[in-house]
């Protein structure tokens, strides 16, 4: 008997495949310069990226650092995505940063 694949189960095998997290911190990415929206879009829709959106998942900045470790177990590799004139990690993305790895 052949093995019946559900949607339920293909979209879990596509998360568990995600091994690409990117932690994006940029306030407004979508009203923001024309080619970071597209460009995060196009990077959302590859199937081994799972893309954090710091600003819109922690509006409060109460970061769930279970969450946030358990992503980062599942990763072979982490992209820190922030706007390259800041010359630094913005006040979310380093917040989380410290909070997650020294639990």
């Amino acid at each position: 008997m052949d093995t019946v694949l559900t949607t339920a189960d293909i979209a879990a095998e596509r998360m568990a495949s995600r091994d690409i997290h990117v932690i994006m911190a940029q306030l407004l990415f979508g009203a923001s310069c024309g080619s970071i929206a597209p460009l995060m879009e196009a990077t959302q829709a590859l199937p081994r990226v799972q893309l954090q959106d710091l600003h819109s998942s922690y509006p409060d900045y109460a970061i769930d650092v279970d969450r946030e470790q358990a992503a980062l177990a599942q990763a072979r590799l982490v992209l820190l995505r922030h706007p390259i004139q800041w010359y630094s990690m913005p006040a979310m993305q380093h917040t989380g940063t410290r909070c997650v790895t020294a639990a």
